[in-house]
């Protein structure tokens, strides 16, 4: 008897699931014309069309660029105007005293410090990491860095990812 009940009960569940279905089926077939196409191909191709195109490069400009304004704080950047500077031979090293073990890199030499996030508020914040880290994967893909400063700026991409985690991981 109880197993009676069960298949009663199975039964009557298949057919009410089988009638929301077929009301979702004519709730479906009824879109196109409440948007005044003639056909269901037509309403399809309409629907594939107005999607955008998706590409990796612009999925990162709408979502650092476009999603998120610039913090009104920042101040323009200024073209950098190369100059040709004449340069002296360096002293002959003293006995004793150490040579420096790297060169100055000049403007190559990426950013030491993780810009703060002071004032701004997370969405802001996260828009100025995303454009900073955007700047140092264009710095890492150049030709013809030198190792030192390829270095650096690797080293300032794994501090900008630690400074996104600690975002995405709220207050503390």
């Amino acid at each position: 008897m109880n197993l009676q009940n069960q298949l009663n009960a199975g039964r009557s569940l298949v057919a009410r699931l089988q009638q929301e279905i077929d009301q979702a089926r004519h709730a479906l077939a009824a879109l196109p014309s409440e948007y005044g196409y003639e056909s269901t191909e037509e309403f399809i191709q309409a629907v594939i069309a107005a999607q955008p195109k998706k590409t990796r490069r612009r999925r990162r400009t709408v979502t650092i660029a476009a999603a998120v304004p610039l913090p009104a704080a920042r101040a323009p950047e200024t073209a950098v105007v190369p100059t040709v500077v004449p340069v002296t031979a360096a002293p002959a090293p003293v006995l004793g005293q150490a040579a420096p073990l790297h060169p100055p890199l000049g403007a190559d030499m990426a950013p030491t410090a993780v810009p703060e996030q002071g004032d701004l508020n997370e969405t802001a914040y996260h828009a100025v990491l995303g454009g900073e880290l955007t700047k140092t994967k264009e710095k890492l893909s150049t030709a013809g860095l030198p190792a030192a400063v390829w270095t650096a700026w690797r080293e300032y991409e794994r501090k900008l990812r630690e400074a996104f985690n600690r975002l995405a991981s709220g207050p503390v």
